[in-house]
């Protein structure tokens, strides 16, 4: 009578385990998870919740320049500057490529009246975009 109580029991806790497991996904899908749930609150202005979901996605990332652009637009529409410097910064570090990484820390740069690294950022996007009009716009300005 033992037996197959305890064989049951056996069988119940591999499929807890199992479940768990599957449900888990890799550290790039769960990362990709959380971005894309920033990407929803950060598009209903839900700030704060947007903070949270890419910061578990830099995690489960820490390499995604996507997310650490994003957050750092996060921080810039707060007015938390320094932050959004930070992560812009990291972003164009992991991607040297990434066009709106460079605007996004021009426009923090400007926005905090650090007009001459406003400049120099801006001229490090057009080096990589000769014709992207918003690095052009924003040194008319």
């Amino acid at each position: 009578m033992r037996r197959p109580c305890f064989r049951l029991c056996n069988l119940l806790c591999l499929v807890v385990v199992f479940t768990s497991l599957v449900g888990c996904g890799t550290p790039e899908s769960r990362a990709r998870r959380y971005h894309g749930k920033g990407l929803l609150y950060a598009k209903n202005s839900q700030f704060k919740k947007a903070e949270e979901q890419f910061k578990k996605a830099i995690r489960f990332d820490p390499k995604n320049a996507e997310s650490r652009y994003k957050l750092g637009k996060v921080y810039s529409s707060q007015r938390r500057l320094k932050d959004a410097e930070q992560h812009f910064r990291k972003a164009i570090e992991l991607k040297p490529d990434h066009l709106m990484a460079h605007l996004g820390l021009a426009e923090t740069l400007y926005a905090d009246e650090r007009l001459e690294e406003a400049i120099a950022a801006c001229r490090s996007g057009l080096e990589r975009s000769p014709d992207y009009a918003k690095f052009h716009a924003l040194l008319g300005s």
